[in-house]
């Protein structure tokens, strides 16, 4: 845990989430609670489970064809069919530029659907409290006491 950075956070409170005048266990509260949500990593059997049930899968498997005369497009689908057939939990950030940006080369495509992208991106956002967004974690009483106490 990054105390220094915890204790800005608390001290100029830049969401406004309200920190001055709570107690140290207020603040754990404030920080914890899940008035955000963030997108998680989606294994790849979520994933195969999303394919399969929009039947995209289907859509994925056919711009994999030689008959799909853009390259582009076609390897991102060899590449999602290859995951699909790992169907482990090695987890895939829906988050990186990447990822992203082959997800959306697949809809401008018009091998997924806008509809089901969304579907997938809601499959994968959790609620999530301001210390996770800003540390990957959620503070507890000692931290906010330490961070505090700089």
């Amino acid at each position: 845990m990054d105390h220094q950075a915890l204790k800005t956070e608390i001290d100029n409170d830049p969401e406004g989430i309200g920190y001055v005048g709570k107690s140290n266990s207020e603040i754990v509260d404030l920080l914890n609670g899940s008035q955000y949500t963030q997108v998680l990593p989606i294994t790849v059997s979520g994933l195969t489970i999303w394919a399969v049930g929009t039947q995209e899968i289907v859509d994925i498997y056919d711009g994999a064809q030689p008959t799909n005369t853009n390259k582009a497009i076609r390897a991102i689908c060899m590449g999602a069919m290859h995951l699909f057939g790992k169907s482990n939990d090695e987890e895939i950030d829906l988050t990186d530029p990447d990822v992203a940006n082959m997800i959306d080369g697949l809809v401008a495509a018009g091998i997924v659907e806008q509809a089901n992208k969304d579907a997938l991106i809601a499959m994968a956002t959790a609620p999530a409290g301001r210390s996770e967004i800003l540390f990957g974690q959620k503070v507890n009483i000692n931290d906010v006491r330490t961070a505090m106490s700089l």
